[in-house]
């Protein structure tokens, strides 16, 4: 589910990813929903967080073990402050009053229930100060190291993931380290 204020749209993926960050794994979303069609125009939709939320050393033993994490922030993006997302639909603009946590759903798959407020601009009735709500199951990509070597990233990841087992790959010449099972 992906609404906004009384826009209800269809989600076409959502995706979970992190990297390292100043001894911590920052955790980001990116969920893309149908085209909105509205005033003879059409517009993709999409919000998209680098850094919903953050885990430290030994924090974790399994990547599913973020599950029961909680996030909260009220202010607009502010680029020297963690969390933040911004909802992409007319222009790029920041979400704020936001919260949301994550947790298992019946088929044990990893989900995101995430609310809060954005503005769009898309019209007199949908412009500021709008509700939105997202719950949806994620899948995980994995987490990005850069350029570094398979061994570097191995022994960067074994201080925040303790217990998983991860597949090297590289995307765009851009390492990632996957779990052997995404979802």
């Amino acid at each position: 589910m992906f609404n906004i204020d009384t826009i209800v749209l269809e989600i076409k993926s959502a995706v979970l990813e992190a990297y390292i960050h100043d001894n911590a794994m920052e955790w980001g979303v990116d969920i893309s929903a149908a085209t909105a069609a509205g005033d003879n125009l059409q517009w993709k939709v999409k919000v998209n967080s680098e850094s919903l939320f953050s885990t430290g050393i030994n924090q974790l033993g399994y990547w599913q073990d973020i599950v029961g994490i909680q996030f909260s922030w009220e202010e607009p993006l502010n680029k020297d402050e963690d969390p933040h997302a911004l909802m992409y639909l007319c222009q790029h603009e920041p979400v704020y009053a936001s919260e949301g946590k994550l947790y298992l759903n019946e088929h044990q798959m990893v989900c995101i229930d995430w609310s809060g407020k954005c503005d769009i601009y898309w019209n007199d009735k949908y412009h500021t100060g709008l509700s939105f709500l997202i719950d949806t199951p994620v899948t995980f990509k994995g987490i990005w190291f850069g350029r570094d070597a398979e061994s570097v990233c191995r022994k960067a990841l074994s201080q925040y993931i303790t217990k998983e087992i991860f597949i090297y790959s590289s995307e765009r010449n851009v390492s990632l380290m996957k779990p052997r099972k995404s979802t």
